[in-house]
């Protein structure tokens, strides 16, 4: 996975003004043609949840898909001479801790900056969730109002247009971060931010569970073992795999979790025709798996 740790800067207010104001527009605009297979990134951060019962260093991970032929200008923002925003994304979860919350469609989108501002030039890139994909949401008991991570580049190379990436490679040009989840408590209305420091440490990466497990039949089938043996191996896991392509549904992670779980116990069952060292190999290579899937969709 790409990592970036990010240096403290101060987001100048030209781009700040920019990036707050499309956070709640409300221009619509009509989704993009649907693609095969979404591509997927995960981002990760620790935000201060103190406000809200967590501690100062919460773990925040966002794993985001999306279609890479959206057009420009198909998000809420629209597009202009130095930025195109791209909707809706496919799925966009945002775990927070323990709590974790699952959204797609409109009011989700990525907005991209090239060159932009006035006085201080900057690239940034912007993933948010808002208005209608977060209605009815809650975290931590409260109303969602926003969710969105923003990484921000002051040299200005962390891109050359305002093209969709469809590689994470372009974060490790960006100087810091900003994540944020804007609550609202029903009764009093009154409004929660729980953010992460701009010199919080980030990655953003591909989510690619569907590879993962391929690895892992890779290694059963390279095993000294019989062709019957490997065929009971590799079973659950390709049922797994096919589980996991395409867009996020709860109910194909939590049966590609039972079973990578089924192959664990086949694994254990196994152990001693496989060799200690092969089981203990396949066991955790599994484990990984299952514990990289998220708590919702």
């Amino acid at each position: 996975m790409e990592t970036k740790m990010s240096r403290k800067r101060r987001l100048t207010a030209s781009v700040f003004a920019l990036v707050t104001a499309f956070s709640f527009a409300v221009i619509g605009a009509p989704p993009g043609a649907a693609a095969t297979t979404p591509i997927s990134f995960q981002f990760t951060t620790v935000v201060d949840a103190t406000a809200v019962g967590g501690s100062s260093s919460t773990p925040m991970r966002v794993i985001y898909q999306f279609n890479p032929d959206l057009a420009p200008g198909s998000g809420l923002s629209g597009s202009g001479e130095n930025f195109a925003s791209y909707g809706p994304l496919e799925k966009i979860i945002f775990e927070v801790g323990s709590q974790c919350v699952a959204l797609a469609g409109a009011g989700t989108d990525i907005t991209v900056f090239d060159n932009a501002g006035t006085t201080f030039v900057e690239d940034s890139y912007n993933v948010r969730a808002s208005d209608a994909a977060v209605a009815g949401k809650t975290v931590f008991g409260l109303n969602l109002e926003l969710a969105r991570f923003l990484l921000v580049d002051n040299q200005a190379t962390m891109f050359s247009d305002t093209s969709l990436p469809t590689s994470p490679e372009f974060a490790d040009a960006a100087d810091f971060q900003q994540s944020a989840l804007q609550l609202r408590n029903p009764t009093t209305n009154r409004r929660t931010t729980v953010s992460a420091a701009q010199d919080a440490p980030f990655q953003l990466g591909r989510f690619d569970p569907h590879g993962s497990i391929g690895e892992i039949i890779d290694e059963v089938n390279a095993l000294p073992v019989s062709s019957d043996l490997k065929a009971k191996l590799v079973a659950p896991l390709e049922k797994a795999r096919t589980l996991l392509e395409g867009t996020l549904l709860q109910k194909n992670i939590k049966q590609a979790r039972g079973s990578l779980e089924d192959f664990i116990k086949i694994v254990h069952t196994n152990r001693n025709r496989l060799g200690q060292e092969a089981a203990a190999s396949l066991r955790n290579s599994a484990l990984f798996v299952i514990d990289e899937l998220p708590a919702c969709a």
